[in-house]
C-alpha cells in the first residue's frame, strides 16, 4: 500500500528562506558593531588631568597672587586648581582659599599657611580613530610630564594682572598730614593686598574703607582681628596714623631705579641703582639685599636679611616717587626716579 504523498518545497520558497536569513544575520552583525563601536568611543575619547604637588605647611609666598582668590575644602584642590591654570607654578592654600602664584619666592614663616609647589603633572590623552566600519585602531599617547618650574632665587617676578590693589600704612609724629612730601617725621610701610607678610595678612574691603588685619603669633596659631578705617588720617596716642587701599597698574619688570640721598635737592648725592623685578644686593636700605618697584606716585622696597632676596623679608617701604623730600631725620633729601621698561 502507498505511504502518504509528500510535497517538497519549491526551489523559489528555498530562495526567500535563505535570503530572509542572510538579512536577519547583517543586522544583528550590524548592531552588534555599533554597539562595540559606541562602547569603544567612551572609553577612550576624554582627556585625564594628574596633578602632583607638594606641600610645606606654616610657610606662605609673599609674591601677589595672580588673580583673586578661590574657595576650595583641601590643599589637594588647591593643587589641581594650580595644575590648570596657564601660568601657575606655586599656590598658597589658607583658610579654605587657594591663592595662585607665578613665582615660588619669597618665602616666610606663617602660622597655618599652606604652600602648595607643583612637582609634576602629567597629562595623558586617548583618541579613537576608525579606518573601516569593521575596524578600529585604538592609539594612545602620553605626553612627559614637564620639569618642575622654580624661579631664581634672585628675582621675583612681577605680580600678574591688569591692576592689583595695595596696601599703605603711613605713620607720622608731628602732623596730620600722613605724606612724606608735607612733612619729614612719615614713614610709609606697604603691603599686597590678601597677603601675608612677616606675620600679618591685610585684606581691603571691596569699597575699600576698611582693612582687616589678621596677626600671626610666631610659635602658637593664635590670630588677632583689627580692623583699620581706609582713606583717613588719625591720630592714636601720640602718632598719626593713615590707612590706604590703592588701586594701581601692575608694575613692570625690568625698570631702571635710581635711589639717590643728596645733601640738599640740588646738592651732591650717592645713588643706588636697580631694576625692577630684580634683587640687588645694597646697604642703603634694610637688610642686606632689595627688590624695587616702580608704582605711579610711589617706589616700593621689598629689603631681605639675606643677600640673596629669600629668607626672611623686612616691612616693605614706600617712598615717593619723582619727587625730593626729606629724609625723616633730617639730616639729607632722597629722590627715587623710574625710567623705562
Amino acid at each position: 500500500m502507498p505511504g502518504p504523498t509528500r510535497t517538497l518545497p519549491t526551489l523559489a520558497v528555498l530562495c526567500e528562506v535563505l535570503v530572509l536569513l542572510q538579512l536577519l544575520m547583517c543586522a544583528d552583525t550590524l548592531q552588534l558593531r555599533t554597539a562595540n563601536n559606541n562602547a569603544a568611543d567612551h572609553r577612550h575619547s576624554h582627556l585625564e588631568h594628574e596633578a602632583a604637588c607638594t606641600y610645606a605647611s606654616n610657610t606662605n609666598i609673599t609674591a601677589p597672587d595672580m588673580s583673586p582668590s578661590k574657595f576650595v575644602v583641601s590643599s589637594f584642590d588647591c593643587c589641581s586648581y594650580c595644575s590648570n591654570t596657564d601660568g601657575c607654578v606655586a599656590a598658597v592654600f589658607y583658610g579654605y582659599y587657594c591663592h595662585l602664584k607665578s613665582a615660588v619666592v619669597p618665602q616666610i614663616g606663617a602660622q597655618g599657611v599652606t604652600v602648595v609647589l607643583q612637582s609634576a603633572t602629567t597629562t595623558t590623552k586617548t583618541t579613537t580613530t576608525t579606518v573601516a566600519p569593521a575596524i578600529t585602531t585604538t592609539t594612545t599617547s602620553t605626553a612627559a610630564p614637564p620639569a618642575t618650574t622654580v624661579a631664581p632665587a634672585i628675582t621675583t617676578v612681577a605680580p600678574a594682572g591688569p591692576q592689583m590693589t595695595v596696601i599703605r600704612e603711613v605713620t607720622c609724629t608731628s602732623s596730620a598730614q600722613c605724606s612724606q612730601l608735607e612733612d619729614d617725621s612719615c614713614y610709609t610701610t606697604f603691603y599686597y593686598n590678601n597677603t601675608c607678610i612677616v606675620n600679618q595678612l591685610r585684606v581691603c574691603n571691596t569699597d575699600a574703607s576698611v582693612i582687616t588685619v589678621v596677626a600671626f603669633a610666631e610659635l602658637d596659631c593664635i590670630t588677632t582681628l583689627a580692623e583699620e578705617t581706609a582713606g583717613v588720617c588719625q591720630l592714636n596716642a601720640s602718632t598719626y596714623h593713615g590707612h590706604y587701599c590703592d588701586i594701581v597698574p601692575v608694575p613692570a619688570v625690568n625698570v631702571t631705579v635710581t635711589r639717590s640721598i643728596c645733601e640738599s635737592c640740588d646738592g651732591d648725592c650717592v645713588e643706588a641703582h636697580f631694576v625692577t623685578g630684580q634683587c640687588v644686593a645694597t646697604n642703603q636700605l634694610q637688610g642686606l639685599s632689595t627688590i624695587a618697584w616702580c608704582f605711579p606716585d610711589y617706589v616700593v622696597y621689598e629689603s631681605y636679611i639675606s643677600d640673596t632676596c629669600s629668607g626672611d623679608v623686612e616691612p616693605s617701604l614706600a617712598e615717593p616717587r619723582g619727587q625730593c623730600f626729606r629724609s625723616m631725620d633730617g639730616s639729607d633729601f632722597t629722590m627715587n626716579e623710574c625710567g623705562s621698561p
